[in-house]
């Protein structure tokens, strides 16, 4: 998530920022699509008998109000990567609203993909970016 290292979206270049976001998600497991792990007895074997194993990134999104400087920029990112390495994913979170949520009825999820009363997309320009991840790119 964009949070996840703190003001630096914000702060810091976005190219440097997004650079270290994903030098350390190759170190702590993106390499398994890469065929460089070297530990053997993967799922696949690449023409070089590389072996590939499966990797699911869960639960990524953004404030789809659009007004969240880190998300933006890590939005960025993450998309270039996930497109790069042909990843599967899940977007966080479909539903546009809690029955229940911080003892407040209705509370808007503004990470959700409807809209509050959940009848449409929340943000349909969102919703033509990953549908371009839909589909495999190798």
């Amino acid at each position: 998530y964009g949070f996840s290292d703190g003001q630096a979206w914000v702060n810091g270049n976005p190219n440097q920022v997004c650079g270290s976001v994903v030098s350390s998600f190759m170190r702590r497991g993106g390499f398994l699509l890469t065929g460089a792990n070297g530990n053997g007895g993967g799922s696949e074997a690449g023409e070089g008998g590389e072996e590939y194993y499966p990797l699911f990134l869960s639960e990524f999104g953004v404030d789809q109000r659009g007004v969240n400087v880190n998300d933006n920029r890590y939005l960025n990112c993450i998309l270039g990567v996930m497109a790069e390495m042909d990843m599967d994913w899940a977007l966080w979170t479909l539903q546009g609203s809690y029955y229940l949520r911080e003892g407040k009825i209705g509370l808007d999820e503004t990470y959700g993909l409807l809209n509050q009363n959940w009848s449409a997309p929340r943000n349909g320009s969102l919703l033509a970016r990953i549908s371009v991840l839909q589909s495999p790119f190798q």
